[in-house]
């Protein structure tokens, strides 16, 4: 299964559902589809190719076809939201952190309740943005830094 790696968590007056060192399918939630949008496109459609999309939920992507429009969608605006794809209940928005050279090493996700999400989805996705801009800035990325679409990989 692909799959990505939770590495840290912050609990702020809600519990996280997710241990450190979980793994996670990539096409189910934000900061997996987020990592698999910033892929070039030849690496992307080959893991797309590997995908055997399992539902988590009724709102999980299961169509191939589904998933490349949402990936291409995530391009497009620069985050990733997720309203119940892998848990029910749960919503979730990512944003792009990224290195010097301005590739994407990484997703900030900020996850909560979805009915706390919903009534506060503008604030998350600013707060979203602005942890994965000092995140980025901390491993060396500025303002003159380019911006690229794609994930680094080994």
């Amino acid at each position: 299964m692909l799959e990505g790696v939770l590495v840290l968590r912050i609990s702020w007056g809600f519990a996280a559902l997710v241990p450190i060192g979980s793994s996670l399918p990539l096409w189910a939630g934000t900061s997996g589809r987020l990592l698999l949008a910033c892929l070039p496109d030849d690496k992307r459609e080959k893991l797309l190719a590997q995908l055997a999309l399992q539902r988590f939920t009724e709102e999980t992507i299961t169509s191939v076809a589904a998933l490349r429009r949402d990936l291409q969608r995530v391009r497009k605006q620069g985050y990733a939201v997720s309203y119940g794809e892998r848990v029910g209940g749960a919503a979730s928005i990512s944003t792009p952190v990224r290195d010097g050279r301005g590739n994407v090493v990484a997703a900030f996700t900020i996850s909560a309740p979805r009915e706390r999400f919903l009534s506060q989805e503008e604030l998350l996705l600013h707060l979203a943005r602005e942890g994965a801009a000092r995140l980025s800035a901390q491993i060396g990325y500025t303002s003159n830094s380019p911006q690229k679409t794609v994930l680094v990989t080994p």
